[in-house]
């Protein structure tokens, strides 16, 4: 059993290091909404200052895309851009920094900077969370 800390509550869960998906559930959820459709996330900080939504931080589905887009070379090779990009959400986790955020500036001036996780987070689990991130696929938006 591996003890986990959300929200600052201690809360024992049993939980494979592989499984990206349950330790984001686990560890970031409380605070990264998975999934927002861009519409949305558009009209929330673009023009009503997260007035609208009041997320607490970044949407999975924004960090997804922005990483991909801002770490690395998106066009190279693909195997290098994902450890690229794995490594970085790895070390961001870590040692959060608001000057290294791949977030528009009219969203990411509306959190404060994450805590870090160091400590809370064993490091097959951020490997795990980390590539859960580079590979999480959004459900399809509805029109």
């Amino acid at each position: 059993m591996i003890r986990q800390s959300l929200l600052g509550a201690s809360l024992a869960v049993t939980l494979s290091a592989n499984d990206g998906a349950a330790l984001f559930d686990a560890q970031c959820n409380a605070c990264h909404v998975k999934y927002v459709p861009v519409n949305e996330l558009m009209e929330n900080f673009m023009k009503g200052k997260n007035e609208k939504l009041k997320l607490l931080a970044p949407t999975l589905n924004q960090l997804n895309f922005r990483i991909k887009q801002m770490v690395g070379d998106p066009k190279g090779d693909a195997e290098m851009h994902r450890i690229e990009v794995v490594e970085f959400i790895k070390d961001y986790v870590i040692h959060p920094d608001k000057a290294k955020s791949v977030c528009l500036a009219e969203v990411i001036d509306n959190f404060e900077t994450m805590p870090s996780m160091k400590g809370q987070i064993s490091e097959s689990e951020l490997e795990a969370v980390a590539e859960f991130i580079y590979d999480y696929t959004q459900p399809e938006e509805r029109k």
